[in-house]
């Protein structure tokens, strides 16, 4: 993590959970402090938010009101990933808006007067060609899934590292997850748990055929492609838990770094092992 000083914070975006009488008081109480400090400042439902709606503004801080799906649907609407991200927990779990609830405005205070932490979590780029062209490209913050379909059998999926072909898959698809996403899907398919700065990627099967086929943990230099082998079989690529696209084997998905970083806030004294400990009852 790396400290900064005190940051210049005039407009603020605050996103927040649709639906919930609870998340409309939250969003008062985050407006009411953000007015104390005469900062300006827009609230939206996700529901509204969207990519082409953000390129319009301008925001040096996004304030996220929900859960873990909330924060990931914000990701991917915000293009400029130099905004921090501050994430209160109005949900279930709460990995990414790791801040409680009942400490809103001590989590406002800190981050506009710059007692916060920036900690900078990896991107995955994904690069999906077709026929050799490139076709389309997203940026995953959790992880893709290459899976099967409700009614397909077992797809068989080869992988390549570093224009290496490794091995071949025959599972119910599988999950390459960065270091933030280990703890969702990876974690519930048996993969291991990452911490955020380990510079990794790891490669998980989901119900594979096979008992020799474990997880892969790679460096994060490491450039990926995964494919389909039969021409018979299709699959879904999952972009952190939205399906995007249906894929066959004339289908190619490259996995890289992101050169870009994506930025949270967290306190000084934040431990991941003590979130741990508490989201997911490590240890005990």
């Amino acid at each position: 993590m790396a400290a900064i000083s005190k940051p210049i914070i005039k407009n603020v975006l605050i996103v927040y959970r649709d639906k919930s009488q609870s998340t409309i008081r939250k969003v008062n109480q985050v407006k009411k402090c953000l007015q104390s400090h005469n900062i300006a400042f827009k609230p939206i439902a996700q529901s509204a938010l969207n990519s082409r709606f953000f390129d319009k503004k301008l925001y040096h801080l996004l304030i996220i009101l929900g859960g873990d799906g909330t924060y990931l649907h914000t990701v991917h609407c915000v293009q400029d990933h130099s905004i921090p991200f501050l994430g209160i927990n109005i949900g279930s779990l709460g990995f990414l808006t790791v801040h409680r609830e009942e400490l809103i405005e001590h989590c406002l205070g800190a981050a506009l007067n710059g007692t916060m932490c920036i900690e900078y979590r990896t991107l995955i780029n994904v690069k999906v060609k077709k026929h050799r062209r490139t076709i389309k490209q997203y940026i995953a913050l959790n992880d893709i899934v290459i899976e099967r379909g409700a009614f397909s059998h077992l797809i068989n999926v080869s992988v390549a590292i570093q224009n290496h072909n490794i091995y071949s898959i025959k599972a119910d698809g599988l999950i390459v997850s960065s270091p933030t996403g280990s703890t969702a899907y990876n974690l519930a398919s048996g993969g291991p748990i990452l911490h955020p700065e380990v510079r990794s990627f790891v490669i998980t099967p989901i119900c594979s055929h096979s008992l020799t086929h474990r997880p892969v943990v790679v460096p994060d230099t490491c450039v990926m492609s995964f494919c389909m082998i039969h021409k018979n079989q299709n699959a879904f690529l999952t972009i952190d838990g939205k399906r995007v696209l249906s894929m066959s084997d004339t289908y190619q998905i490259i996995i890289s770094r992101s050169t870009v970083k994506h930025k949270t806030l967290r306190f000084k004294d934040y431990s991941y092992f003590l979130l741990l400990k508490d989201k997911l009852q490590f240890s005990k």
